[in-house]
């Protein structure tokens, strides 16, 4: 009987190393895996923080091209009506010199 007690106590131990070792094990590969996965989210954060400052620096672009659209519309209105009262001068002077 003392051999079966041994042989239950044995048995009973190393079911209870390899059951430690097990959760090592696991725990080891959640910590692995919560690693990993929290690489990839840094790296897609990164990347999606690069997008943003690509973005910002588009948007500035764009608003430095529409101020130049803004100052050429500008000067072009301004030499369009800068013509039209020369035009209308000229149209006077000539109506004027016919009708003499």
């Amino acid at each position: 009987m003392t051999d079966q007690i041994s042989i239950t106590a044995l048995g009973t131990l190393l079911g209870i190393f390899v059951g430690v070792i097990g959760a090592v094990r696991t725990g080891k590969r959640d910590i692995k895996s919560e690693t990993t996965h929290s690489v990839k989210m840094e790296a897609k954060i990164d990347n999606i923080s690069w997008g943003v400052d690509a973005i910002r620096l588009d948007l500035k672009d764009q608003g430095r091209k529409i101020d130049n659209m803004d100052q050429r519309l500008t000067r072009c209105e301004e030499s369009t009506k800068s013509s039209h009262k020369r035009i209308d001068e000229h149209l006077q002077l000539t109506e004027t010199k016919e009708g003499m």
